[in-house]
């Protein structure tokens, strides 16, 4: 038998879609959002080698070979990326005119800027945070593809005001004169992924979700079904 307090505490949703990445999961720690997953390793001649190469693959074409921000890139992004040569860092714990410590430049790479083309390195959900579920919600809409990933015995509560739907779809229902329902059934809604998270965790994945460039909401919960109750409910209060 699964109690109701348990089934709530075991999953949220995150979900992440083609427009936009929602998410189950009930609330979360604020500040842990701020903080890499993993602990800032010792400096080692090994490790300095591997960054050099990193930063060949992955950041020169925006940084610069020289840091400079001048690579082939950069004049495409909006904000352009920082010149490292300069010595000004936005984002640090020092005070102003003071450069940042290892550990301020350590989160900042760790855990990417959102809203600017910096990326973030500590951004593997699944080796980060326990990953409960995935699904992709394609044809068959939330109805047919969240019960196929449903223990027996649970429901999928979801919040029909927790994302802004786009007016695509509510252009679709309107001219075609389409159901709710069957919206729901046949349309995602702008919804593209589904991931079932603990909720301990939804604002720290939300908040990696954000610096890999996607948006995010908190799309339900996981509780126990009822007998003869649909293994997905549409809250619409």
């Amino acid at each position: 038998m699964i109690s109701d307090t348990s089934m709530r505490n075991r999953f949220r949703f995150v979900v992440t879609a083609a427009i936009a990445i929602s998410v189950f999961a009930a609330g979360g720690v604020a500040v842990a959002a701020d903080k890499p997953s993993k602990p800032k390793p010792e400096a080692t001649a090994e490790l300095v080698e591997q960054g050099k190469i990193i930063y060949f693959r992955r950041c020169s074409f925006c940084h610069g070979l020289l840091g400079d921000g001048n690579g082939p890139a950069a004049d495409y992004l909006d904000p352009r990326p920082r010149d490292f040569t300069l010595g000004t860092f936005k984002f640090r714990t020092t005070q102003s005119g003071e450069l940042p410590t290892d550990e301020d430049l350590f989160r900042t790479v760790s855990r990417g800027l959102s809203g600017t083309g910096m990326q973030a390195f500590d951004s593997d959900l699944i080796k980060n945070f326990k990953i409960r579920g995935l699904v992709h919600i394609t044809g068959g809409g939330f109805t047919d593809n969240i019960p196929r990933i449903l223990p027996q015995g649970c429901q999928a509560v979801i919040n029909n005001d927790s994302w802004a739907i786009p007016p695509i779809f509510s252009f679709l229902q309107k001219k075609g004169n389409v159901t709710p329902d069957e919206m729901f059934k046949t349309f995602n809604w702008g919804i593209g992924m589904v991931i079932f998270v603990d909720p301990k965790e939804a604002e720290d994945i939300s908040y990696q979700l954000a610096a890999l460039g996607e948006t995010s909401f908190v799309l339900g919960e996981v509780t126990r079904r009822a007998k003869d109750a649909p293994s997905v409910a549409i809250d619409c209060d």
